[in-house]
């Protein structure tokens, strides 16, 4: 089970969410990922990844090893929903560590229409940007509307902290407010 400040944030947001544990099971889904994909908790309870998610499997491998490494993952993927229809959707995730050693991996889902073009993948924002893996999972979750608090309790540090780091991707980015930072992250596809 998630912890509590977690899933009180995950059900405050209007984003679908989902969250697997170390094992690929899903172990929790907002009610907005209940409705995007049709399945009820205890459904998603019983799937794995593979289940749900539609891709080449090398590619699904290789999505998983970058998201180990760095902590984050950003792409576009098909769902298999419960009405057996396939929903494309551009997703972010990352991954959390709970305070008893336990890695939670928390994917945030953008659904799009069916007629949706395929775009240019998400470069990655260290290379780009010069910015440390936490400063990457911060813009990620700046860019999804979460406030301070928020990425205070899903990342597990102090408001202070996500401040700090705040101002020194903006340095490294070289602009002056988040709102810039986050309209140069979103023209050169280092969130979605």
């Amino acid at each position: 089970m998630i912890m509590a400040p977690l899933q009180q944030v995950f059900d405050a947001t209007t984003t679908p969410v989902l969250v697997r544990d170390e094992d690929g099971y899903y172990i929790y889904a907002n009610a907005a990922a209940q409705a995007f994909l049709g399945y009820d908790q205890v459904e998603f309870d019983q799937k794995q990844l593979t289940d749900l998610v539609s891709a080449d499997p090398k590619l699904l491998y290789q999505g998983l090893q970058f998201l180990r490494r760095y902590g984050h993952w950003s792409g576009r993927t098909l769902y298999r929903a419960k009405s057996g229809a396939l929903l494309k959707a551009d997703i972010n995730i990352f991954t959390r560590t709970l305070p008893d050693g336990t890695t939670l991996d928390v994917t945030l889902i953008h659904p799009l229409p069916r007629f949706a073009a395929n775009t240019m993948p998400v470069t990655e924002p260290e290379a780009q940007f010069g910015l440390t893996i936490v400063q990457s999972v911060l813009l990620q979750l700046l860019s999804e509307g979460f406030s301070d608090a928020q990425i205070a309790g899903l990342l597990d540090v102090e408001v202070a902290a996500v401040d700090e780091q705040v101002r020194e991707m903006l340095g490294k980015m070289n602009v002056s407010s988040r709102t810039a930072a986050l309209v140069v992250a979103i023209k050169t596809r280092a969130v979605l």
